[in-house]
Protein backbone atom coordinates (compact mmCIF):
# COMPACT_ATOMS: atom_id res chain seq x y z
CA UNK A 1 0.00 0.00 0.00
CA UNK A 2 1.15 3.51 -0.87
CA UNK A 3 -0.22 6.96 -0.09
CA UNK A 4 -0.73 9.57 -2.79
CA UNK A 5 -0.73 13.28 -1.93
CA UNK A 6 -1.79 15.89 -4.47
CA UNK A 7 -2.31 19.64 -4.38
CA UNK A 8 -5.50 20.30 -6.30
CA UNK A 9 -6.57 23.27 -8.37
CA UNK A 10 -8.99 23.53 -11.29
CA UNK A 11 -7.67 20.48 -13.15
CA UNK A 12 -7.35 16.82 -12.19
CA UNK A 13 -5.63 15.61 -15.37
CA UNK A 14 -2.14 15.68 -13.81
CA UNK A 15 -3.45 13.54 -10.94
CA UNK A 16 -4.80 10.96 -13.37
CA UNK A 17 -1.49 10.89 -15.25
CA UNK A 18 0.45 10.39 -12.02
CA UNK A 19 -1.85 7.60 -10.85
CA UNK A 20 -1.61 5.86 -14.20
CA UNK A 21 2.14 6.37 -14.53
CA UNK A 22 2.86 4.93 -11.08
CA UNK A 23 0.41 2.02 -11.41
CA UNK A 24 -1.98 2.95 -8.63
CA UNK A 25 -3.62 -0.04 -6.92
CA UNK A 26 -7.03 -0.37 -5.21
CA UNK A 27 -5.31 -0.49 -1.80
CA UNK A 28 -3.54 2.86 -2.21
CA UNK A 29 -4.74 5.90 -0.29
CA UNK A 30 -5.43 9.12 -2.21
CA UNK A 31 -5.32 12.55 -0.54
CA UNK A 32 -6.09 15.78 -2.38
CA UNK A 33 -5.27 19.08 -0.70
CA UNK A 34 -6.89 22.45 -1.31
CA UNK A 35 -7.93 25.54 0.63
CA UNK A 36 -11.26 26.49 2.15
CA UNK A 37 -13.63 27.76 0.87
CA UNK A 38 -13.31 25.29 -1.99
CA UNK A 39 -13.89 26.98 -5.33
CA UNK A 40 -16.35 25.61 -7.87
CA UNK A 41 -13.52 24.81 -10.25
CA UNK A 42 -11.59 22.82 -7.65
CA UNK A 43 -14.70 20.94 -6.52
CA UNK A 44 -15.43 20.05 -10.14
CA UNK A 45 -11.89 18.70 -10.49
CA UNK A 46 -12.26 16.66 -7.29
CA UNK A 47 -15.58 15.23 -8.45
CA UNK A 48 -13.95 14.23 -11.74
CA UNK A 49 -11.21 12.51 -9.73
CA UNK A 50 -13.87 10.70 -7.68
CA UNK A 51 -15.50 9.48 -10.90
CA UNK A 52 -12.15 8.26 -12.22
CA UNK A 53 -11.47 6.33 -9.02
CA UNK A 54 -14.95 4.78 -9.05
CA UNK A 55 -14.50 3.68 -12.67
CA UNK A 56 -11.20 1.94 -11.84
CA UNK A 57 -12.44 0.52 -8.50
CA UNK A 58 -9.91 2.60 -6.57
CA UNK A 59 -10.38 3.87 -3.03
CA UNK A 60 -12.49 6.97 -2.56
CA UNK A 61 -10.11 9.97 -2.61
CA UNK A 62 -10.00 12.15 0.50
CA UNK A 63 -10.15 15.94 0.32
CA UNK A 64 -8.23 17.95 2.92
CA UNK A 65 -9.52 21.52 3.11
CA UNK A 66 -7.01 23.86 4.70
CA UNK A 67 -8.20 26.77 6.82
CA UNK A 68 -6.56 30.17 7.17
CA UNK A 69 -4.06 31.95 4.95
CA UNK A 70 -0.77 31.59 6.86
CA UNK A 71 1.95 29.40 5.32
CA UNK A 72 2.90 27.66 8.55
CA UNK A 73 -0.73 27.16 9.48
CA UNK A 74 -1.06 25.28 6.20
CA UNK A 75 2.10 23.31 6.98
CA UNK A 76 0.79 22.35 10.42
CA UNK A 77 -2.53 21.07 9.02
CA UNK A 78 -0.87 19.11 6.22
CA UNK A 79 1.80 17.69 8.52
CA UNK A 80 -0.85 16.47 10.95
CA UNK A 81 -2.49 14.52 8.12
CA UNK A 82 0.69 13.29 6.42
CA UNK A 83 1.99 11.77 9.66
CA UNK A 84 -0.95 9.35 9.64
CA UNK A 85 -0.31 8.16 6.07
CA UNK A 86 1.42 4.92 5.25
CA UNK A 87 4.76 5.03 3.46
CA UNK A 88 5.94 5.33 0.82
CA UNK A 89 4.31 8.58 -0.28
CA UNK A 90 3.92 9.68 -3.88
CA UNK A 91 3.53 13.45 -3.85
CA UNK A 92 2.65 15.68 -6.79
CA UNK A 93 2.50 19.43 -6.13
CA UNK A 94 1.71 20.44 -9.72
CA UNK A 95 -1.84 21.62 -8.99
CA UNK A 96 -3.33 24.55 -7.15
CA UNK A 97 -1.74 27.78 -6.03
CA UNK A 98 1.98 28.01 -5.34
CA UNK A 99 1.55 28.52 -1.59
CA UNK A 100 -0.23 25.19 -1.47
CA UNK A 101 2.64 23.43 -3.20
CA UNK A 102 5.25 25.05 -0.95
CA UNK A 103 3.29 24.19 2.19
CA UNK A 104 2.86 20.58 1.11
CA UNK A 105 6.53 20.24 0.23
CA UNK A 106 7.63 21.61 3.62
CA UNK A 107 5.18 19.36 5.47
CA UNK A 108 6.28 16.21 3.65
CA UNK A 109 9.97 16.97 4.26
CA UNK A 110 9.27 17.77 7.92
CA UNK A 111 7.38 14.50 8.36
CA UNK A 112 10.52 12.46 7.77
CA UNK A 113 8.57 10.00 5.66
CA UNK A 114 9.98 8.38 2.54
CA UNK A 115 8.42 10.09 -0.46
CA UNK A 116 8.85 10.61 -4.16
CA UNK A 117 8.02 14.21 -5.03
CA UNK A 118 6.99 15.42 -8.50
CA UNK A 119 6.15 18.74 -10.06
CA UNK A 120 5.17 19.24 -13.70
CA UNK A 121 6.97 22.07 -15.48
CA UNK A 122 5.08 24.95 -17.07
CA UNK A 123 3.35 24.07 -20.35
CA UNK A 124 3.78 20.43 -19.26
CA UNK A 125 7.21 20.29 -20.89
CA UNK A 126 8.65 17.65 -18.61
CA UNK A 127 8.76 17.33 -14.84
CA UNK A 128 11.05 17.62 -11.84
CA UNK A 129 11.49 14.74 -9.43
CA UNK A 130 13.40 14.02 -6.23
CA UNK A 131 13.07 11.72 -3.25
CA UNK A 132 13.11 12.75 0.40
CA UNK A 133 16.02 10.34 0.88
CA UNK A 134 18.04 12.38 -1.62
CA UNK A 135 17.01 15.59 0.11
CA UNK A 136 18.15 14.28 3.51
CA UNK A 137 21.52 13.32 2.04
CA UNK A 138 21.94 16.87 0.74
CA UNK A 139 20.55 18.68 3.79
CA UNK A 140 22.40 16.70 6.46
CA UNK A 141 25.62 16.23 4.55
CA UNK A 142 27.75 13.12 4.87
CA UNK A 143 30.10 11.64 7.44
CA UNK A 144 33.85 12.13 7.14
CA UNK A 145 34.37 8.57 5.86
CA UNK A 146 31.64 8.94 3.24
CA UNK A 147 33.06 12.28 2.15
CA UNK A 148 36.52 10.77 1.70
CA UNK A 149 35.05 8.01 -0.45
CA UNK A 150 32.99 10.47 -2.52
CA UNK A 151 36.03 12.70 -3.02
CA UNK A 152 38.07 9.74 -4.25
CA UNK A 153 35.35 8.87 -6.75
CA UNK A 154 35.19 12.53 -7.79
CA UNK A 155 38.92 12.48 -8.58
CA UNK A 156 38.73 9.08 -10.28
CA UNK A 157 35.41 8.64 -12.11
CA UNK A 158 34.79 5.01 -13.02
CA UNK A 159 37.01 3.61 -10.25
CA UNK A 160 36.16 0.02 -9.28
CA UNK A 161 35.35 -1.29 -5.81
CA UNK A 162 38.70 -3.13 -5.66
CA UNK A 163 40.65 -0.01 -6.65
CA UNK A 164 38.70 2.13 -4.21
CA UNK A 165 39.33 -0.32 -1.35
CA UNK A 166 43.06 -0.26 -2.10
CA UNK A 167 43.22 3.55 -2.23
CA UNK A 168 41.26 3.97 1.00
CA UNK A 169 42.96 1.16 2.88
CA UNK A 170 39.60 -0.52 3.54
CA UNK A 171 38.36 -4.04 2.98
CA UNK A 172 36.42 -4.71 -0.19
CA UNK A 173 33.36 -5.65 1.89
CA UNK A 174 33.45 -2.35 3.79
CA UNK A 175 33.74 -0.30 0.61
CA UNK A 176 31.02 -2.32 -1.09
CA UNK A 177 28.68 -1.66 1.85
CA UNK A 178 29.37 2.09 1.63
CA UNK A 179 28.82 2.11 -2.12
CA UNK A 180 25.55 0.21 -1.79
CA UNK A 181 24.28 2.62 0.88
CA UNK A 182 25.23 5.71 -1.10
CA UNK A 183 23.69 4.33 -4.28
CA UNK A 184 20.48 4.01 -2.27
CA UNK A 185 20.87 7.65 -1.19
CA UNK A 186 21.25 8.73 -4.81
CA UNK A 187 24.89 9.82 -4.40
CA UNK A 188 26.63 7.14 -6.47
CA UNK A 189 25.94 5.03 -9.52
CA UNK A 190 27.74 2.13 -11.19
CA UNK A 191 27.91 1.38 -14.88
CA UNK A 192 29.97 -0.34 -17.54
CA UNK A 193 31.39 -3.86 -17.73
CA UNK A 194 33.68 -3.20 -14.77
CA UNK A 195 30.82 -1.68 -12.71
CA UNK A 196 32.79 1.54 -12.42
CA UNK A 197 31.67 3.96 -9.72
CA UNK A 198 30.57 7.49 -10.59
CA UNK A 199 29.08 10.41 -8.70
CA UNK A 200 25.50 11.32 -9.49
CA UNK A 201 24.62 14.99 -9.90
CA UNK A 202 23.47 14.96 -6.26
CA UNK A 203 26.79 13.38 -5.25
CA UNK A 204 28.66 16.15 -7.04
CA UNK A 205 26.63 18.79 -5.20
CA UNK A 206 27.26 17.14 -1.82
CA UNK A 207 31.03 17.05 -2.45
CA UNK A 208 31.11 20.68 -3.60
CA UNK A 209 29.05 21.78 -0.58
CA UNK A 210 31.46 20.01 1.78
CA UNK A 211 34.51 21.39 -0.06
CA UNK A 212 33.22 24.94 0.40
CA UNK A 213 32.78 24.65 4.18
Amino acid sequence: MRSYVFTLGFHEDFVVRRLHGTHVSPEDHLLAITVRPVSKGTMKAFQALQAYCTKLSLREPELLELEGSNLFSFVEQILSKVRSLQEPLIVDISGGMRALGVSTLIAVLASGKDADIYVTLENEEGELYFSTREFRALASGVTKERYILLSEVSRNPGITVDELAQRLGKTKKTVLNYVTEMKGDGLLTQRGKSAGIFLTKLGEIVVKARDNK
